[in-house]
């Protein structure tokens, strides 16, 4: 069996879950508020879903480019210190890469292999050295 790049293991199991669902928004916000029910707070004021897609399509943007070998760090830390400011600590940040790891796993499961596994928690990593 042929290893696979990281890029097809970090995305495989992305693309599969949006061709089985579509737009992965409503998938990955049920999972977030089921695992973490007072961030639902932090989107009073979204009442149209405008920002919580926007975040969800930055953050896909942040994992292609990881992906892609083309991870802008200084834009990922700029995104943390941006959060701050809407009470999101390190670790919520942190949170949301592992919802979309999580719903791509159980929408993807043939794509989430060991090695799909091995690779998105070294993109996880990485992301964390970001953290101040």
């Amino acid at each position: 069996m042929p290893t696979l790049s990281r890029e097809e293991l970090i995305l495989a199991p992305l693309v599969e879950a949006e061709e089985k669902h579509g737009e992965l928004y409503e998938l990955v916000y049920d999972a977030l508020f089921a695992g973490y029910p007072d961030y639902r707070d932090l989107f009073i004021l979204d009442s149209d879903g405008g920002l919580r897609r926007n975040m969800l399509r930055t953050t896909m943007d942040m994992i292609a480019d990881y992906a892609h070998d083309a991870l802008d760090e200084g834009y990922l830390y700029g995104m943390r210190l941006n959060h701050i400011h809407y009470g999101v600590d390190e670790d919520a940040f942190d949170q949301f890469f592992e919802v979309i790891a999580q719903v791509a796993a159980r929408e993807a499961p043939d794509q989430w292999t060991p090695a799909t596994a091995q690779a998105w928690a070294e993109m996880k990593t990485e992301f964390a050295k970001t953290r101040d």
